[in-house]
């Protein structure tokens, strides 16, 4: 009995552990990239990956999206001005930011977020490109 009630509390601290949910207002404000995480292998992806390695995403209180990187990369550049002008919100139950406008359906980029203890994690949807970010603001 002993051993299961242990098992039974290993199992319920891991499941906190694992991740929490981030609420809509915790979003708002300046995140800076601190290190990838994961990364694709796909050579064509790595002007993309030294762009988020520099990389700034701002969520701010009226819904607008702002991507900035200090890497000079023509391919980054191509994707910071494809998210100019955009906005964002936020899907809680999926724990998915949507970026884009109402006429595309916010389906320019989709940013998946996980909390973890101190650490912030955002998966670039449909890559393997896995941030640790940290809100500066």
């Amino acid at each position: 009995m002993k051993k299961y009630i242990i098992l039974l509390l290993t199992l319920s601290y891991s499941l906190l552990s694992y991740g929490q949910d981030l609420k809509e207002n915790e979003l708002f404000g300046k995140w800076k990239v601190l290190k990838i995480l994961e990364k694709t292998s796909n050579p064509n992806m790595e002007p993309i990956i030294k762009g988020f390695e520099n990389a700034t995403l701002i969520f701010d209180t009226d819904k607008n999206f702002e991507l900035t990187t200090t890497t000079n990369s023509e391919l980054f550049t191509m994707f910071t001005s494809i998210t100019k002008n955009t906005k964002w919100k936020f899907e809680s139950n999926k724990q998915l930011i949507h970026i884009g406008n109402e006429s595309d359906g916010y389906t320019i980029m989709g940013i998946f977020t996980n909390k973890n203890d101190n650490q912030i994690l955002f998966r670039i949807e449909e890559s393997e490109i896995v941030l640790e970010v940290e809100k500066t603001n």
